[in-house]
């Protein structure tokens, strides 16, 4: 059963938990209850067929979001399948023409797998993969984004075994400390480019949503939010996507074994943001 489905009640009753700067701590308006059975490792049935909602307002909002916008990546080329072998987006990650996989969605080194995530596939005509996206869930109850962060915990199953010695994550973003409960992570988000690729068709403002609207019918998570690089932010992509919220330094990420140093802002939405950017799309 999906997380949502004793709570639609909160669909006319909870106001938005827009987070300022500096939030206090926020309680999970949701039990952690169990996650819901795993999906099928590979679908190619309509997004629709897949992913229970129910009939409430709510409900029929994320069925018909998840229906136009298959239908509108469908028209610019791109069939899109529901994923939750991870083994496979580590396999053929390498083979695409985006950044390598990050460890948040990477079964070697975290827990990551069909009850706490799935992925999107967007496959063209001939059969090649031009999109993917990625979304995690974490029970952060008792805690916050901010601390999970810094503990390196996000991305590793076990800190001490798989990350560098002097790897650090910085957190300077005030609102990553009010974000606690159920929190995902939208990660993983590529668009083919380049004179067969397919950026534009407005498919920026289309495939994130099916992601937001896939992890609010699963899980009603209380938070979702990504990194973005500055320069990118910095040209108005966040809203595009559809995130309503945005602040520099969401993590300052160095790692040494690649001898970078990430510093990224943090984007999110809180539970209320996600429901009104649904019904209103």
């Amino acid at each position: 059963m999906n997380a949502y489905a004793n709570d639609s009640r909160k669909y006319a009753a909870v106001d938005s938990a827009h987070v300022e700067s500096p939030p206090p701590p926020v309680a999970s308006h949701l039990a952690i209850d169990p996650l819901p059975e795993p999906l099928p490792a590979s679908t190619p049935a309509r997004l629709t067929d897949l992913v229970a909602t129910r009939n409430d307002p709510l409900g029929r909002a994320i069925a018909g979001c998840l229906d136009r916008y298959e239908a509108q990546a469908f028209a610019a080329g791109i069939r899109l399948e529901l994923q939750t072998d991870f083994h496979h987006l580590a396999e053929i990650n390498p083979h695409l023409d985006k950044m390598p996989l990050t460890p948040q969605f990477d079964p070697d080194v975290s827990d990551i797998g069909p009850t706490n995530g799935f992925w999107l596939k967007g496959i063209d005509g001939r059969g090649e993969v031009v999109q993917t996206q990625a979304v995690r869930l974490d029970n952060l109850e008792g805690t916050c984004l901010a601390l999970h962060l810094q503990s390196l915990k996000a991305f590793y199953r076990n800190p001490v075994e798989s990350a560098h010695p002097m790897e650090t994550c910085e957190v300077k973003a005030p609102a990553a400390y009010g974000m606690t409960g159920r929190v995902g992570y939208h990660g993983e988000f590529w668009i083919k480019g380049g004179a067969n690729g397919y950026r534009g068709h407005d498919l920026a403002v289309v495939l994130p949503r099916v992601g937001m609207a896939v992890a609010l019918a699963r899980w009603s998570p209380d938070f979702m939010y990504g990194t973005i690089q500055p320069t990118i932010a910095e040209k108005g992509i966040v809203a595009r996507y559809g995130y309503h919220n945005v602040q520099p330094h969401g993590i300052i990420w160095t790692l040494p074994q690649s001898d970078q140093v990430l510093d990224e802002w943090l984007m999110w939405m809180s539970w209320r943001d996600m429901v009104d950017l649904i019904d209103r799309s």
